[in-house]
C-alpha cells in the first residue's frame, strides 16, 4: 500500500492511480461501517423483540437465561467477525 492510503485525508493524491487507491480505501471503509450498522440493527432489533416476547427465537432451555446466552454468543461471533476482517486489511 502507498503511504496515501495511511491516512488518505493528510496526503493529497497527485497521480490517478493514488486517487483510485485512495478512493477504494475509502470506500471499503464506508462499507465495513454499513455492515456494522446493519448488523448492530438487526441485533438490536431482535433482541427488542424477543425480549418484549413478540418473538421466541430460541424455544429451548427452561427459562429465559438460556435464550438470552444464545443470543449474547450470537452477539460475540458477529462482532468476532467484523474485528477479524478489520484486522486483517490492517496486515495487507
Amino acid at each position: 500500500m502507498s503511504e496515501s492510503t495511511d491516512d488518505p485525508e493528510k496526503t493529497p493524491a497527485t497521480t490517478e492511480d493514488e486517487q483510485r487507491e485512495e478512493g477504494e480505501t475509502i470506500a471499503k471503509g464506508w462499507l465495513r461501517v454499513g455492515a456494522v450498522s446493519i448488523f448492530g440493527m438487526l441485533l438490536a432489533v431482535i433482541g427488542l423483540m424477543q425480549a418484549t416476547g413478540l418473538i421466541d427465537l430460541f424455544p429451548f432451555g427452561e427459562g429465559w437465561t438460556y435464550q438470552w446466552l444464545v443470543f449474547v454468543a450470537i452477539a460475540a461471533v458477529v462482532v468476532a467477525i467484523e474485528v477479524w476482517t478489520w484486522r486483517s486489511d490492517k496486515l495487507d
